[in-house]
């Protein structure tokens, strides 16, 4: 027999910690499992909008807000708690824009230099440099100015910097960025085989020599020796085609070496399509790629960037660009992404007709679930539809993310056992 309201409520003990703990949403930003690795100096009701790591210090990372905030930590970015410098307004030089940050890259080679691209399309101050670890920042005033979705460094050579903006123009500085070229330069690190310019690179976190490049023309090559003089280089995108894979400009990548064999996400510059963000389940062979881009991200708009956490290895960060500025986060690979629109919950009856999101630790999850009168609303679990009391799929993180869709009952109840 279904169970009543009171009933529901009365059983929720166990989740209310563990939601309260590894709660995927919240009212007044988005998913922030992460909330513990995030500088929450910065957060304010603020959204992460990018996070960049070197190898050349694996505890690195830089994290960029979408107001502009710009926090460091040097010792312990891999940690669930890191030790975090906001240097984004040194007490000398010129502040950073208070706008939305679209991309950040650290030199490969020197934890001191990193580059910071923010989103808009004026003529001033969209892309900045610090060479002195943010102490001072050097506006590069004659960098292309339009909505800059990606800034990445040549690992082969980091005098070398690429800029890709909304729309799919590249352009290049063989000068640390002083100087910016449409052109196509002579590239140490291009593929031979390769078609067009080289538009963006990813570096692995833990090694130069592995390296992703995407180019302009839709193609993506990887290669685990980048270094040496001849690189062995595969195409991943032709290996095994989708009918629907985008031929547009590639944005931005993510090699995660967080698994073995490696996860790749790449964004593509192609809007009004809704397959701008695609994913490599763990670098199979042959290589598969499928679109990651769901209802949250509307199919009208474009991905610009994406960015993994070093610490939440499940956690990656999106921004879009196409109609206005937006943040997205995903706790589970991708399958899910979120900004805002999911209120969450930290008891066992949901009093809405809207969207709920909540999150609970597998160990809770013994037996098993159930959910009542829910005739209309859509039940995914970690990216996965299914039906109340159904088999979960596998866990992320020992933690099962639920989301229920917006219902025209005024209530609906959930449990587990």
């Amino acid at each position: 027999m279904p169970k009543t309201k009171g009933e529901n409520e009365m059983k929720f003990s166990k989740i209310i910690l563990s939601a309260l703990i590894t709660c995927l949403v919240t009212a007044s930003a988005f998913a922030q499992t992460p909330d513990a690795w995030e500088p929450k100096q910065g957060k304010l009701n603020n959204a992460v909008t990018a996070v960049a790591a070197t190898p050349a210090n694996g505890e690195m990372a830089v994290v960029g807000y979408d107001n502009g905030d710009v926090y460091l930590t040097l010792t312990n970015g891999t940690s669930q708690n890191p030790s975090w410098i906001k240097v984004d307004d040194p007490a000398q030089g010129t502040p950073l824009p208070n706008k939305g940050i679209t991309s950040i890259a650290i030199s490969p080679y020197d934890t001191k230099t990193y580059f910071v691209a923010f989103g808009g399309c004026k003529y001033y101050g969209n892309l900045w440099v610090t060479r002195t670890g943010g102490q001072y920042w050097q506006e590069l005033e004659s960098a292309p100015f339009c909505n800059i979705v990606n800034v990445s460094i040549n690992p082969k050579d980091p005098s070398i910097i690429y800029v890709t903006e909304d729309g799919g123009q590249v352009s290049t500085s063989e000068d640390y960025g002083n100087n910016w070229t449409t052109d196509e330069i002579v590239d140490p690190l291009k593929p031979a085989a390769a078609s067009g310019k080289i538009s963006a690179v990813a570096t692995a976190q833990g090694s130069r020599d592995r390296v992703l490049v995407g180019t302009d023309t839709g193609e993506i090559w990887m290669t685990y020796n980048a270094q040496d003089s001849n690189p062995g280089w595969t195409i991943l995108t032709d290996v095994y085609p989708q009918p629907d894979f985008p031929s547009a400009t590639v944005s931005d990548l993510v090699w995660d070496d967080n698994y073995a064999p490696a996860m790749f996400y790449a964004v593509f510059n192609s809007a009004f399509t809704g397959k701008s963000l695609w994913k490599n389940g763990r670098a199979g062979n042959p290589y598969s790629w499928t679109t990651t881009q769901n209802d949250a991200i509307p199919s009208h708009t474009s991905a610009a960037n994406i960015s993994l956490n070093p610490a939440f290895v499940h956690t990656l960060y999106v921004t879009t660009t196409y109609t206005e500025y937006e943040a997205y986060q995903s706790n589970n690979n991708g399958s899910m992404w979120y900004n805002g629109d999911c209120a969450t919950t930290t008891a066992n009856s949901f009093d809405t007709t809207s969207a709920v999101c909540f999150a609970i630790d597998a160990d809770e999850v013994l037996n098993g679930w159930g959910a009542w009168n829910v005739d209309d609303r859509i039940i995914t679990v970690n990216g996965v539809q299914v039906a109340p009391g159904a088999a979960l799929p596998a866990a992320v993180n020992d933690t099962y993310f639920f989301e229920f869709s917006a219902g025209s009952a005024s209530w609906a109840g959930f449990d587990v056992w």
